[in-house]
């Protein structure tokens, strides 16, 4: 769609340069204010809608919504997750381990995340990765699904 407004916009720029050659100079100076009484007419309006939206605002929390949100102060950005690095991915697995070891009957993956105080998507993939690796067993499937550590 960008593409064809720019084949408009040029399309009007070589219509305007074939009229500006056949203009005369009175004419082209006539057409010239025209266009600079409709450029200082739109800069009035923009400025006077940023006064209105700025009155409104100061009103009672009247205004428009995007006059409310430049009122507001900025928000902090929200905490990130830490991204995972091989160390930290080791020492989760480990901490994972410790966990299966010392439950008798197993746990569910959620039961060992509330364990090791970790994300469960973070736990799922490490003990995806130690059942790979054959450190882990699972008996049942899904959600009645325990993990075990392997004997």
């Amino acid at each position: 769609m960008e593409g064809t407004g720019l084949l408009r916009s040029a399309t009007r720029m070589r219509y305007m340069a074939d009229m500006a050659k056949s203009l005369t100079v009175s004419e082209f100076d006539q057409l010239l204010e025209r266009f600079r009484a409709t450029v200082e007419q739109a800069q009035k309006y923009s400025v006077l809608r940023k006064r209105i939206a700025t009155v409104l605002s100061e009103l009672d929390g009247g205004g428009t919504k995007a006059a409310k949100r430049s009122a507001q102060p900025v928000k902090q950005r929200a905490r990130r997750v830490k991204r995972g690095t091989p160390k930290r991915s080791a020492q989760l697995r480990k901490r994972v381990l410790e966990a299966l070891k010392g439950a008798k009957d197993g746990l569910s993956s959620t039961a060992v995340a509330a364990a090791v105080k970790a994300r469960p998507e973070a736990v799922r993939y490490a003990l995806a990765r130690l059942r790979s690796e054959k450190l882990t067993r699972i008996i049942g499937e899904r959600n009645q699904a325990k993990w075990h550590a392997a004997a």
